[in-house]
């Protein structure tokens, strides 16, 4: 299947946030319901549990985009109602070709930064999401202020995941993740047997 220049650009950034990390933090925390329909559990063993799989998704970390193109190419940005100000701000050329590829980039709204401490609740709230992604950095930056509380109390469901704490541990859990909510399971799948064979190939190598 050919690849267009955003498809390779996803793939190569998803692959070096995986290795190298997504950078700056920011984070947060959720509650559970009774007899949910979709559930998986995140990265710091939180249950996490949805009426139905969800359909409006908050990047809290904008760079997540790396991981989405990597589970859909043609449209990273699917279910996508909130991205994180980190990806326009700190990965500023690849905004730009994300932005020339995508142009429908520039109408998810904004968020703010968790770690910047500038998110708000009425902000997440007004946005109607299923279910917030954080990295484990955000979330545990959202702890110590409070914000995470401030979250459960208004009934907002949020999932933590890690690219950069511990990479080689959380790296495929956390795309696992990932292809659970966006339904990608099967490409996930890949990116974690080609993952896992560039690990141990650099590890047999420095052996």
């Amino acid at each position: 299947m050919a690849h267009t220049p955003f498809k390779v650009m996803a793939v190569v950034a998803a692959s070096a946030t995986a290795l190298v990390g997504c950078g700056a933090a920011e984070e947060v925390t959720g509650g559970s319901s009774g007899d949910a329909e979709f559930s998986f559990t995140d990265i710091t063993g939180r249950d996490v549990e949805l009426d139905n799989a969800p359909d409006r998704v908050i990047l809290g970390e904008g760079r997540s985009i790396f991981a989405t193109g990597v589970l859909d190419p043609d449209n990273p940005l699917d279910k996508v109602v909130g991205i994180g100000t980190d990806l326009k701000q700190n990965v500023p050329d690849y905004y730009a070709a994300l932005e020339k590829e995508l142009p429908s980039v520039n109408e998810v709204p904004e968020i703010g930064g968790f770690a910047k401490g500038d998110v708000t609740v009425e902000k997440l709230v007004s946005l109607d999401p299923d279910l917030i992604v954080l990295s484990l950095d955000q979330y545990d930056a959202s702890r110590e202020a409070g914000l995470t509380d401030k979250m459960d109390q208004a009934g907002l469901k949020y999932a933590v995941t890690d690219f950069r704490r511990d990479p080689l541990e959380n790296t495929p859990k956390t795309m696992d993740i990932f292809g659970e909510i966006f339904g990608q399971e099967e490409r996930a799948e890949e990116f974690n047997a080609d993952w896992q064979e560039t690990v141990d190939l650099v590890e047999d190598r420095a052996e």
